[in-house]
């Protein structure tokens, strides 16, 4: 079981760093993806693409450490209802174009993709947290409540 633990950990560590990565190497690109948003009107783009980056970048490191993958999926759990939620918020106003979640890709996903995608990488956190994976003898999800 920890060999299943350790492949769904990396591969969100993954996702989030590649995204992070293609988001530092082409920032007009997601910047103006943010841009689009209603509520980021006014030259805060920028400022929000930068604190996404940085939270991608956190969740990647904390996912990519055993000792602090929990963590790491409650974080990127929380990531991806945001991403579920823009994603769904577009597919309402039926905008299309991608969300620039991945600046440089052979073209944009439609909503109901990112959607899917979202809701996959949401149940992949939800496993981790819920993971019963060991390091080093200690239970990394939470500990029994004494008695029961």
């Amino acid at each position: 079981m920890t060999f299943v633990y350790d492949a769904f950990r990396w591969s969100e560590a993954g996702l989030f760093l590649a995204a992070a990565i293609l988001k530092i190497h082409s920032p007009e690109e997601f910047w103006y993806a943010l841009g689009r948003v209603s509520w980021l009107t006014g030259g805060w783009a920028p400022f929000a693409g930068a604190a996404l980056i940085s939270l991608e970048l956190l969740a990647a490191i904390l996912l990519g450490v055993r000792s602090t993958a929990r963590l790491g999926a409650w974080l990127a759990s929380g990531l991806f209802a945001i991403f579920f939620s823009y994603a769904f918020w577009m597919q309402l106003r039926g905008m299309e174009g991608g969300c620039g979640c991945f600046p440089g890709a052979r073209g944009p996903l439609s909503s109901a993709d990112l959607m899917l995608l979202d809701l996959v990488g949401l149940a992949v956190s939800i496993l981790l947290i819920r993971s019963r994976a060991t390091v080093r003898g200690t239970t990394i999800a939470p500990h029994p409540i004494p008695g029961r």
